[in-house]
């Protein structure tokens, strides 16, 4: 490698680095985000180690590795994000040394290239979601494996220890084992590499299962498939309108035109790589397509984080197809790529300040510390927290707090438990997105001699309004007949 090349993969490591970090601290904790915080919180507070009494429908490898994190800079959201901003970082260089061992370095570098700016993996860096770790421990599986014909011992076991570790962070990465397995038949792995991939394998996965075992049922992946709704095959009618869904989001995490020319790059480099039995683009593309029809012909949800997964994949192929059919006819060729890193560096500057709409929380829920911090200072100990749409948040932001959490799921609900419940405090908070529903809910308190009393309300930086805070209280006789206030 020229020392030219060198200097410019440092250089956009350099910003991909900063460009993940200046986002660490831009947005606040999602729902799931949220969720993941609260059980690794049980684990470090020693409330709940073994995580008996939570609903837990993810690996534990996540949680317990967030736990230990708080231990060195204190539970927060920093402390929750920093295993996704470390994952996703050491995934540039692993991916660039997992494609140049199956293509070449220019290969290489135009797809550590095209993932660095890949607006998804931008926004999901700074995340508390599992996809980030899951992908970080996938590919280095892969770069293991590419490296197993020399060493077999050390780096197939590696590589299958890191495969186990990425499906313990979460269940989906079990797609990546013909990818992983497809890289030792290419780089022509010998026995001893397979054999020790299977006792790497073997480690992750026993102390996964030792784990649920004394966990107890219901098990991590019985609440998965409950709380997800099940997976099946669909019915041929519907496979044309879920592959269009999967296509809009696939628009939308590469920002439109750059996600058409990376896909056309990859089915260039796909065609080409089977026409020129080419081991590693055959081995992408036949990965890639079979998982395509995988996301089409079922029941998963078209969610953008799901496409983290197909991304190293994506890019490696569309790398090999800017390589082979198009680098080598001169300049212009070589200016479109330039263009679509630029494409992508614009997109990601948006996604920077929320203007894009894939990935975590982008200013929704801002100023949910504000509301918890509101609480615990004017809250007394044994008051009443009613939620309905921010327990997962409390769950975090009010961790083992002194309060009374009743989630209430209708407004008849709320109401007799307020009228038939003891004098004391009681908090309600309506996120701004849900105005009809607290309209709704006001009126129908003041109707029963319920005083909601707003006290505070709470805006964004930019002076959007998030969160409204009420109190509630029973009226006493002579104040019911006072005519209800406008909301």
């Amino acid at each position: 490698m020229r020392a030219r090349q060198r200097v410019g993969i440092l250089i956009f490591l350099w910003v991909a680095t900063f460009w993940r970090w200046s986002l660490w601290t831009r947005f606040p904790l999602r729902e799931d985000e949220a969720l993941y915080g609260h059980w690794a919180w049980l684990i470090y507070s020693g409330i709940d180690p073994l995580l008996r009494g939570a609903p837990v429908d993810k690996p534990p490898l996540f949680p317990y590795l967030v736990a230990h994190v708080y231990t060195w800079l204190t539970p927060s959201p920093e402390a929750l994000r920093l295993p996704g901003e470390v994952a996703s970082l050491l995934t540039l260089p692993l991916l660039y040394a997992w494609l140049r061992a199956l293509f070449n370095g220019r290969v290489a570098r135009a797809g550590s290239f095209l993932y660095g700016i890949f607006p998804l993996a931008v926004l999901l860096a700074p995340t508390g979601y599992t996809d980030p770790l899951m992908v970080g421990w996938a590919v280095l599986a892969g770069w293991a494996a590419s490296r197993a014909r020399r060493t077999p011992l050390l780096w197939g076991g590696l590589s299958g220890a890191a495969w186990a570790a990425a499906v313990a962070t979460k269940p989906m990465a079990v797609l990546w084992l013909p990818l992983v397995w497809g890289t030792l038949w290419a780089r022509r792995a010998p026995r001893r590499a397979w054999i020790a991939w299977g006792l790497g394998a073997t480690g992750p996965l026993l102390r996964w299962w030792a784990w649920e075992q004394a966990h107890g049922p219901p098990f991590t992946w019985q609440l998965g498939w409950l709380h997800y709704g099940g997976f099946h095959l669909l019915p041929p009618s519907a496979w044309l309108e879920r592959g269009a869904k999967w296509l809009r989001v696939w628009w939308d995490t590469w920002g439109g035109v750059g996600g058409v020319l990376v896909l056309g790059l990859a089915g260039l480099g796909g065609w080409l790589g089977c026409a020129r039995r080419h081991r590693g683009a055959c081995l992408l593309a036949g990965w890639l397509g079979g998982v395509l029809l995988l996301y089409g012909m079922t029941s998963l949800a078209p969610w953008d984080r799901y496409l983290l997964l197909l991304a190293p994949a994506t890019v490696g192929l569309a790398a090999y197809g800017w390589d082979e059919g198009w680098s080598r006819r001169g300049r212009v060729p070589t200016l479109l790529l330039i263009l679509l890193l630029g494409w992508g560096l614009w997109v990601g500057c948006r996604a920077g300040r929320g203007q894009y709409p894939v990935g975590g929380d982008h200013g929704a829920y801002e100023g949910i510390d504000a509301v918890a911090s509101y609480i615990m200072a004017d809250l007394p100990r044994g008051g009443i927290v009613y939620h309905h749409w921010l327990g997962w948040h409390y769950g975090f932001y009010l961790f083992a707090a002194p309060y009374d959490f009743r989630w209430w799921p209708d407004v008849q609900w709320l109401v007799r438990d307020v009228e038939r419940g003891p004098r004391v405090p009681r908090v309600l908070v309506f996120p701004a997105w849900h105005e009809r529903e607290r309209l709704a809910v006001v009126n129908a308190l003041r109707g029963r001699g319920i005083v909601p009393t707003r006290v505070r309300r709470v805006y964004t930086h930019d002076g959007h309004l998030r969160f409204w805070v009420y109190l509630l209280s029973p009226l006493d006789a002579r104040s019911r007949r006072t005519p209800p206030q406008l909301p």
